[in-house]
C-alpha cells in the first residue's frame, strides 16, 4: 500500500495532520446508463488512482499505439517506405508516449536549454526567456533529461536540440 498527500505547491517540509481517519473507499466504473453501445461514456477528469481512470489511460495508450502501428504498416507495406519510422517524440503523452514509441523503429526526443515560454498576460502574449547558467539546467527542466525516455534495445536519437538566443551565458552553448 502507498499513501501520498500532496499539500499545495509550496516548499518541501514537515507538516502535521490532526485527527486523520482512513476509511475503505469505493471504485468508480461505468456510471448508471453509461455503455459502449450507447457511446456515452464520459472521460474521467483524473486519469490515475481509480479503475475508471486506469481503464481510460489504457484505452488512450492502445488507441495511440494502434494508430501508429497502422500508419507504419501503411507506409512500409503499402507504399514501400524503407526508412526508419517513428510517430513523434517519446515524451508527448508521458509514459503513454514512451509506450507508443517503443513499438517503432527507434525512439526520438527533443531537448532545449531554457526554451522560451509565451505567457498570456493583460490581453497580450509575452515572451518569457529566463537567463540561467547551463549548470542549473537540471533543476529547471520540466520533463527531465531526454535520456530518461530511452527504451531497451531501441536506437535513441535527439532530433531537436537548441540553446535559444539571446543568452547571457552564450559561452556555455555548443558552437
Amino acid at each position: 500500500m502507498r499513501f501520498d498527500m500532496v499539500v499545495g505547491g509550496g516548499p518541501v517540509g514537515d507538516f502535521a495532520v490532526k485527527n486523520l481517519t482512513l476509511r475503505r473507499g469505493g471504485s468508480l466504473g461505468l456510471r448508471a446508463a453509461e455503455s459502449l453501445e450507447a457511446d456515452n461514456i464520459e472521460a474521467p477528469a483524473r486519469t490515475q488512482g481509480t479503475p475508471r481512470g486506469l481503464d481510460w489511460t489504457r484505452f488512450l495508450a492502445e488507441t495511440e499505439r494502434a494508430y501508429t502501428d497502422g500508419m507504419r504498416a501503411f507506409l512500409k507495406k503499402e507504399l514501400g517506405v524503407e526508412a526508419a519510422i517513428i510517430d513523434t517524440q517519446a515524451s508527448y503523452g508521458g509514459i503513454v508516449g514512451t509506450y507508443r514509441e517503443s513499438f517503432n523503429d527507434f525512439v526520438d526526443m527533443h531537448a532545449y536549454w531554457q526554451h522560451p515560454n509565451f505567457q498570456a498576460g493583460r490581453g497580450r502574449r509575452e515572451l518569457e526567456h529566463p537567463q540561467h547558467p547551463d549548470g542549473r539546467r537540471q533543476e529547471r527542466r520540466q520533463s527531465g533529461p531526454p535520456g530518461m525516455y530511452r527504451v531497451a534495445d531501441k536506437a535513441f536519437t535527439v532530433s531537436e536540440y537548441d540553446h535559444p538566443a539571446p543568452s547571457h551565458y552564450a559561452a556555455e552553448m555548443f558552437p
